[in-house]
Protein backbone atom coordinates (compact mmCIF):
# COMPACT_ATOMS: atom_id res chain seq x y z
CA UNK A 1 0.00 0.00 0.00
CA UNK A 2 1.18 3.48 -1.39
CA UNK A 3 1.83 5.77 1.52
CA UNK A 4 1.84 9.80 1.10
CA UNK A 5 -0.31 12.59 -0.38
CA UNK A 6 0.14 12.29 -3.91
CA UNK A 7 -3.67 10.68 -4.89
CA UNK A 8 -5.09 13.56 -2.49
CA UNK A 9 -7.41 15.45 -4.77
CA UNK A 10 -7.82 18.41 -2.65
CA UNK A 11 -6.06 19.67 0.61
CA UNK A 12 -7.53 21.72 2.95
CA UNK A 13 -6.68 23.69 5.73
CA UNK A 14 -9.02 24.48 8.49
CA UNK A 15 -7.46 27.28 10.90
CA UNK A 16 -8.18 29.66 13.49
CA UNK A 17 -5.34 32.57 14.61
CA UNK A 18 -6.46 32.25 18.13
CA UNK A 19 -7.73 29.37 20.30
CA UNK A 20 -11.32 28.33 21.26
CA UNK A 21 -13.34 29.08 18.52
CA UNK A 22 -14.49 25.85 17.56
CA UNK A 23 -12.10 25.21 14.77
CA UNK A 24 -11.66 21.43 15.68
CA UNK A 25 -15.05 20.44 15.85
CA UNK A 26 -16.10 22.36 12.42
CA UNK A 27 -13.24 20.26 11.39
CA UNK A 28 -14.76 17.17 12.03
CA UNK A 29 -18.13 17.85 11.70
CA UNK A 30 -16.94 19.40 8.25
CA UNK A 31 -15.07 16.40 6.74
CA UNK A 32 -18.47 13.92 7.91
CA UNK A 33 -20.74 16.53 5.93
CA UNK A 34 -18.46 16.36 2.77
CA UNK A 35 -18.20 12.46 3.60
CA UNK A 36 -22.31 12.41 3.70
CA UNK A 37 -22.33 14.17 0.00
CA UNK A 38 -20.91 11.26 -1.13
CA UNK A 39 -17.12 12.24 -1.45
CA UNK A 40 -14.10 10.03 0.24
CA UNK A 41 -12.52 12.44 2.62
CA UNK A 42 -9.63 12.69 5.19
CA UNK A 43 -8.12 14.73 8.14
CA UNK A 44 -5.00 14.92 9.04
CA UNK A 45 -4.66 16.17 13.17
CA UNK A 46 -1.71 18.56 13.05
CA UNK A 47 -2.84 20.55 15.79
CA UNK A 48 -0.13 18.36 17.98
CA UNK A 49 0.07 20.57 21.05
CA UNK A 50 -3.87 20.07 21.46
CA UNK A 51 -5.12 16.51 19.57
CA UNK A 52 -8.53 16.41 19.81
CA UNK A 53 -9.68 14.25 16.73
CA UNK A 54 -9.61 10.98 18.66
CA UNK A 55 -12.23 11.39 21.19
CA UNK A 56 -14.48 13.87 18.92
CA UNK A 57 -14.57 10.92 16.31
CA UNK A 58 -15.06 8.30 18.87
CA UNK A 59 -11.80 6.36 18.61
CA UNK A 60 -8.30 6.15 20.43
CA UNK A 61 -7.20 3.29 19.13
CA UNK A 62 -3.85 3.34 17.39
CA UNK A 63 -3.79 3.25 13.76
CA UNK A 64 -2.65 -0.05 12.27
CA UNK A 65 1.00 -0.44 10.46
CA UNK A 66 0.97 -0.94 6.94
CA UNK A 67 1.28 -4.69 6.08
CA UNK A 68 4.79 -5.41 5.30
CA UNK A 69 6.35 -1.61 6.27
CA UNK A 70 7.46 -0.56 9.76
CA UNK A 71 7.38 2.93 9.45
CA UNK A 72 3.73 3.56 7.67
CA UNK A 73 0.87 3.51 9.43
CA UNK A 74 -3.21 3.19 7.64
CA UNK A 75 -5.73 6.08 9.01
CA UNK A 76 -8.39 5.04 11.13
CA UNK A 77 -11.89 5.05 9.93
CA UNK A 78 -14.72 6.49 11.47
CA UNK A 79 -18.29 8.11 11.24
CA UNK A 80 -17.34 7.64 7.19
CA UNK A 81 -13.41 9.84 7.70
CA UNK A 82 -10.07 8.82 7.66
CA UNK A 83 -8.15 10.19 10.06
CA UNK A 84 -4.93 9.84 12.19
CA UNK A 85 -4.11 12.00 15.41
CA UNK A 86 -1.57 12.42 17.92
CA UNK A 87 -4.35 11.49 20.18
CA UNK A 88 -4.56 7.78 18.81
CA UNK A 89 -0.61 7.42 19.39
CA UNK A 90 -0.21 9.11 23.15
CA UNK A 91 -1.64 8.83 26.36
CA UNK A 92 -3.53 11.65 27.32
CA UNK A 93 -1.99 11.94 30.26
CA UNK A 94 1.53 12.79 28.43
CA UNK A 95 1.90 16.19 27.88
CA UNK A 96 3.43 17.13 24.81
CA UNK A 97 6.17 19.50 25.38
CA UNK A 98 7.62 19.80 22.02
CA UNK A 99 9.81 22.09 19.95
CA UNK A 100 8.85 23.32 16.74
CA UNK A 101 11.33 21.26 14.83
CA UNK A 102 9.64 18.07 16.69
CA UNK A 103 6.52 19.46 15.32
CA UNK A 104 7.73 19.83 11.82
CA UNK A 105 9.04 16.40 11.66
CA UNK A 106 5.69 15.15 13.21
CA UNK A 107 3.48 16.51 10.33
CA UNK A 108 6.57 15.21 7.75
CA UNK A 109 5.38 11.32 9.48
CA UNK A 110 1.43 12.38 9.14
CA UNK A 111 2.48 13.63 5.53
CA UNK A 112 4.77 10.87 3.97
CA UNK A 113 4.27 7.77 6.32
CA UNK A 114 0.53 7.30 6.19
CA UNK A 115 -1.60 5.76 3.42
CA UNK A 116 -3.96 7.85 2.48
CA UNK A 117 -4.86 6.62 -0.22
CA UNK A 118 -7.43 8.14 -3.17
CA UNK A 119 -9.22 10.97 -0.99
CA UNK A 120 -11.21 13.64 -2.90
CA UNK A 121 -10.54 15.73 0.44
CA UNK A 122 -7.83 15.91 2.61
CA UNK A 123 -8.93 18.47 6.06
CA UNK A 124 -5.93 19.37 7.94
CA UNK A 125 -6.84 20.75 11.74
CA UNK A 126 -4.45 23.21 11.85
CA UNK A 127 -2.67 24.73 15.37
CA UNK A 128 -4.24 27.81 16.08
CA UNK A 129 -2.24 30.70 15.98
CA UNK A 130 0.49 32.13 13.01
CA UNK A 131 3.31 29.72 14.19
CA UNK A 132 6.09 27.84 12.55
CA UNK A 133 3.65 24.87 12.54
CA UNK A 134 1.50 26.55 9.74
CA UNK A 135 4.79 27.25 7.80
CA UNK A 136 5.90 24.39 7.84
CA UNK A 137 2.08 22.78 7.37
CA UNK A 138 1.82 25.51 4.23
CA UNK A 139 5.18 24.28 2.90
CA UNK A 140 5.05 20.78 2.65
CA UNK A 141 1.68 20.53 1.43
CA UNK A 142 -0.13 21.33 -1.69
CA UNK A 143 -2.91 22.83 0.32
CA UNK A 144 -6.27 23.77 -2.53
CA UNK A 145 -7.60 26.33 -0.57
CA UNK A 146 -7.69 27.19 3.52
CA UNK A 147 -10.87 27.73 5.59
CA UNK A 148 -10.62 30.17 8.51
CA UNK A 149 -12.56 29.70 11.79
CA UNK A 150 -13.43 32.88 13.85
CA UNK A 151 -16.24 33.94 16.44
CA UNK A 152 -17.60 37.48 16.34
CA UNK A 153 -15.99 38.58 19.13
CA UNK A 154 -13.80 41.70 18.58
CA UNK A 155 -10.61 40.60 19.75
CA UNK A 156 -11.11 37.21 17.96
CA UNK A 157 -11.50 39.19 14.61
CA UNK A 158 -8.23 41.08 15.41
CA UNK A 159 -6.66 37.67 15.58
CA UNK A 160 -8.19 36.93 12.45
CA UNK A 161 -7.15 39.33 10.30
CA UNK A 162 -3.75 38.48 11.10
CA UNK A 163 -4.20 34.39 10.35
CA UNK A 164 -5.83 35.55 7.02
CA UNK A 165 -2.70 37.28 5.49
CA UNK A 166 -0.11 34.63 6.64
CA UNK A 167 -2.21 32.65 4.60
CA UNK A 168 -1.77 35.45 1.57
CA UNK A 169 1.85 35.36 1.77
CA UNK A 170 1.97 31.87 1.92
CA UNK A 171 -0.02 31.95 -1.61
CA UNK A 172 -2.81 29.19 0.00
CA UNK A 173 -6.08 30.77 -1.43
CA UNK A 174 -8.88 31.40 1.05
CA UNK A 175 -12.64 29.66 0.27
CA UNK A 176 -14.03 31.14 3.05
CA UNK A 177 -14.90 32.32 6.80
CA UNK A 178 -16.84 30.78 9.11
CA UNK A 179 -18.12 32.51 12.31
CA UNK A 180 -18.26 30.11 14.91
CA UNK A 181 -21.17 30.48 18.15
CA UNK A 182 -22.41 33.84 15.69
CA UNK A 183 -25.52 33.23 18.38
CA UNK A 184 -27.54 31.56 20.62
CA UNK A 185 -31.04 30.23 19.94
CA UNK A 186 -33.75 30.16 23.01
CA UNK A 187 -34.94 27.00 23.36
CA UNK A 188 -38.29 28.59 24.52
CA UNK A 189 -39.02 31.78 22.44
CA UNK A 190 -37.20 30.76 19.41
CA UNK A 191 -35.12 34.32 19.24
CA UNK A 192 -31.70 34.45 18.36
CA UNK A 193 -29.47 36.08 20.53
CA UNK A 194 -25.68 37.08 19.65
CA UNK A 195 -23.79 36.53 23.00
CA UNK A 196 -19.98 37.87 21.51
CA UNK A 197 -21.11 40.18 19.23
CA UNK A 198 -22.90 40.69 16.18
CA UNK A 199 -21.56 40.79 12.42
CA UNK A 200 -18.27 40.83 13.25
CA UNK A 201 -17.37 37.52 10.69
CA UNK A 202 -20.05 39.34 7.84
CA UNK A 203 -17.75 42.45 8.05
CA UNK A 204 -14.95 41.08 7.86
CA UNK A 205 -15.72 38.85 4.98
CA UNK A 206 -16.82 41.60 3.50
CA UNK A 207 -13.32 44.09 4.01
CA UNK A 208 -11.33 40.94 2.72
CA UNK A 209 -13.73 40.30 -0.49
CA UNK A 210 -13.70 36.62 0.67
CA UNK A 211 -16.65 34.34 0.93
CA UNK A 212 -18.84 34.12 4.49
CA UNK A 213 -18.99 30.46 3.88
CA UNK A 214 -21.48 30.29 7.24
CA UNK A 215 -22.86 31.79 10.56
CA UNK A 216 -23.13 28.80 12.81
CA UNK A 217 -25.25 29.03 16.23
CA UNK A 218 -24.39 27.81 19.35
CA UNK A 219 -26.21 24.36 19.90
CA UNK A 220 -26.43 23.26 23.87
CA UNK A 221 -25.85 19.30 22.36
CA UNK A 222 -22.16 20.35 20.99
CA UNK A 223 -20.21 19.46 23.89
CA UNK A 224 -22.12 16.54 24.67
CA UNK A 225 -22.16 14.72 21.35
CA UNK A 226 -17.92 15.81 20.93
CA UNK A 227 -17.55 14.10 24.09
CA UNK A 228 -19.19 10.97 23.15
CA UNK A 229 -17.33 10.31 20.10
CA UNK A 230 -20.47 11.27 17.55
CA UNK A 231 -20.15 14.52 15.58
CA UNK A 232 -22.82 17.04 15.36
CA UNK A 233 -23.88 16.24 11.75
CA UNK A 234 -24.57 12.67 13.08
CA UNK A 235 -26.28 13.41 16.44
CA UNK A 236 -28.35 16.57 15.68
CA UNK A 237 -28.49 16.45 11.66
CA UNK A 238 -31.98 18.93 12.00
CA UNK A 239 -30.38 21.35 13.97
CA UNK A 240 -29.38 25.11 12.77
CA UNK A 241 -25.95 24.81 12.91
CA UNK A 242 -25.72 21.32 11.03
CA UNK A 243 -27.71 22.82 8.40
CA UNK A 244 -24.95 26.09 8.60
CA UNK A 245 -21.97 23.14 8.48
CA UNK A 246 -23.93 21.83 5.62
CA UNK A 247 -24.43 24.38 3.40
CA UNK A 248 -20.72 25.63 4.27
CA UNK A 249 -19.73 22.32 3.03
CA UNK A 250 -21.27 22.56 -0.39
CA UNK A 251 -19.68 26.13 -1.08
CA UNK A 252 -16.33 25.16 -0.28
CA UNK A 253 -16.88 21.71 -2.78
CA UNK A 254 -18.09 24.23 -5.40
CA UNK A 255 -15.20 26.63 -4.97
CA UNK A 256 -12.61 23.86 -5.33
CA UNK A 257 -14.78 22.17 -8.19
CA UNK A 258 -14.12 26.10 -10.25
CA UNK A 259 -10.88 25.98 -9.15
CA UNK A 260 -9.74 22.08 -10.30
CA UNK A 261 -6.93 20.38 -8.60
CA UNK A 262 -3.78 21.33 -7.58
CA UNK A 263 -0.91 19.37 -8.57
CA UNK A 264 0.82 17.14 -6.06
CA UNK A 265 3.82 15.13 -6.70
CA UNK A 266 4.60 12.22 -5.00
CA UNK A 267 6.58 9.30 -6.20
CA UNK A 268 10.16 6.96 -5.61
CA UNK A 269 12.56 6.68 -8.10
CA UNK A 270 13.14 3.57 -9.75
CA UNK A 271 16.00 2.04 -12.05
CA UNK A 272 15.01 2.03 -15.64
CA UNK A 273 16.92 0.06 -18.10
CA UNK A 274 19.31 1.79 -20.36
CA UNK A 275 17.21 2.57 -23.36
CA UNK A 276 14.42 3.30 -21.16
CA UNK A 277 12.31 6.51 -21.45
CA UNK A 278 9.17 8.31 -20.84
CA UNK A 279 8.90 10.97 -23.41
CA UNK A 280 5.35 11.79 -22.77
CA UNK A 281 3.76 12.42 -18.80
CA UNK A 282 1.86 9.66 -17.64
CA UNK A 283 -1.02 12.64 -15.96
CA UNK A 284 -1.43 15.79 -16.44
CA UNK A 285 -3.10 18.11 -13.79
CA UNK A 286 -5.35 20.48 -15.50
CA UNK A 287 -4.04 23.70 -16.15
CA UNK A 288 -3.56 26.06 -12.95
CA UNK A 289 -3.08 29.53 -12.56
CA UNK A 290 -1.71 29.07 -9.44
CA UNK A 291 0.60 26.11 -9.96
CA UNK A 292 2.72 26.57 -13.36
CA UNK A 293 3.47 22.94 -13.60
CA UNK A 294 1.16 20.39 -14.72
CA UNK A 295 3.20 17.35 -14.68
CA UNK A 296 6.53 15.92 -12.96
CA UNK A 297 7.67 12.71 -13.53
CA UNK A 298 10.32 10.27 -14.27
CA UNK A 299 11.68 10.06 -17.76
CA UNK A 300 15.11 7.65 -17.28
CA UNK A 301 17.17 6.79 -14.51
CA UNK A 302 18.96 10.03 -14.52
CA UNK A 303 16.61 12.03 -15.91
CA UNK A 304 13.61 14.16 -14.75
CA UNK A 305 10.51 15.61 -16.63
CA UNK A 306 8.51 18.94 -16.21
CA UNK A 307 5.31 20.19 -18.10
CA UNK A 308 4.64 23.74 -17.81
CA UNK A 309 1.25 25.04 -17.73
CA UNK A 310 2.27 27.50 -21.27
CA UNK A 311 2.73 24.09 -22.99
CA UNK A 312 6.87 23.59 -22.71
CA UNK A 313 8.22 20.86 -22.01
CA UNK A 314 11.73 21.00 -19.87
CA UNK A 315 14.32 17.45 -19.28
CA UNK A 316 16.30 17.69 -16.26
CA UNK A 317 19.83 15.77 -15.57
CA UNK A 318 19.80 14.59 -12.07
CA UNK A 319 23.13 15.26 -11.71
CA UNK A 320 22.62 19.10 -12.90
CA UNK A 321 20.04 18.85 -10.05
CA UNK A 322 22.22 17.75 -7.15
CA UNK A 323 25.14 20.19 -8.46
CA UNK A 324 22.14 23.08 -8.31
CA UNK A 325 21.02 22.29 -4.79
CA UNK A 326 20.50 25.51 -3.29
CA UNK A 327 20.26 24.67 0.40
CA UNK A 328 22.33 26.49 2.64
CA UNK A 329 24.57 23.16 3.05
CA UNK A 330 25.37 23.62 -0.59
CA UNK A 331 25.19 27.42 -1.14
CA UNK A 332 26.78 29.92 1.67
CA UNK A 333 23.08 32.03 2.26
CA UNK A 334 24.87 35.39 2.71
CA UNK A 335 27.50 35.18 -0.11
CA UNK A 336 25.65 33.24 -2.43
CA UNK A 337 29.21 31.34 -3.03
CA UNK A 338 28.37 27.77 -3.68
CA UNK A 339 29.97 25.70 -1.39
CA UNK A 340 29.17 22.31 -3.60
CA UNK A 341 31.70 21.77 -6.75
CA UNK A 342 30.28 20.40 -9.72
CA UNK A 343 32.59 17.72 -9.92
CA UNK A 344 31.93 16.58 -7.03
CA UNK A 345 29.37 15.48 -7.61
CA UNK A 346 29.10 11.48 -8.36
CA UNK A 347 28.45 10.72 -12.38
CA UNK A 348 26.28 8.14 -11.02
CA UNK A 349 24.17 10.24 -8.68
CA UNK A 350 20.29 9.32 -8.94
CA UNK A 351 17.01 10.54 -7.30
CA UNK A 352 15.47 8.20 -4.61
CA UNK A 353 11.85 10.48 -3.82
CA UNK A 354 10.18 13.59 -5.63
CA UNK A 355 7.35 15.44 -3.52
CA UNK A 356 5.98 18.27 -3.88
CA UNK A 357 6.67 21.76 -1.39
CA UNK A 358 3.50 23.53 -0.88
CA UNK A 359 2.30 24.85 -4.24
CA UNK A 360 5.88 26.57 -5.23
CA UNK A 361 8.55 23.78 -5.27
CA UNK A 362 10.54 19.87 -5.63
CA UNK A 363 11.51 18.43 -2.50
CA UNK A 364 14.14 16.22 -3.85
CA UNK A 365 15.91 13.21 -2.06
CA UNK A 366 19.72 11.83 -3.95
CA UNK A 367 21.03 9.17 -3.60
CA UNK A 368 24.02 10.10 -1.95
CA UNK A 369 21.28 11.08 1.14
CA UNK A 370 20.99 14.76 0.61
CA UNK A 371 17.16 15.52 0.96
CA UNK A 372 17.16 19.38 2.05
CA UNK A 373 17.12 20.72 -0.83
CA UNK A 374 13.72 22.91 -2.28
CA UNK A 375 13.71 23.62 -5.64
CA UNK A 376 10.69 26.13 -6.23
CA UNK A 377 9.33 26.13 -9.60
CA UNK A 378 10.84 29.44 -11.42
CA UNK A 379 14.16 28.02 -10.51
CA UNK A 380 13.43 24.35 -12.08
CA UNK A 381 12.51 26.95 -14.94
CA UNK A 382 15.58 29.23 -15.21
CA UNK A 383 17.56 26.11 -14.85
CA UNK A 384 16.41 24.21 -17.25
CA UNK A 385 15.93 27.06 -20.29
CA UNK A 386 20.35 28.18 -18.93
Amino acid sequence: MKTGIGAVRHIIAVHSAKGGVGKSTLTVNLAVALAQNGAKVGVMDTDIHGPSLALMLGDETRPPLVEGQKDAVTPINAHGVYFVSMGNLTDERVPLIWRGAMVHGMIQKFTNHVAWGALDYLLIDMPPGTGDAVLSIGQLLPISGAVVVTTPQGLSLTDTRRGLHAFQQLKIPLLGLIENMSFFVCDDCGDARPLFGDGGGKALAKQLDIPLLAQVPIEGGVCEAGDQGTPLVKAFPDSQAVAAICAAAERIQQALAQDGAVAAFDFEWREMHFHERVSEPPHLFPANERVPVQAVWQVATDELGLQWTDGVRSVLSVRKLRQNCPCAVCVDEFSGERKLQPEDVASDIRLVRVTSVGRYALGLVFSDGHDSGIFRFDRLRRLAEA
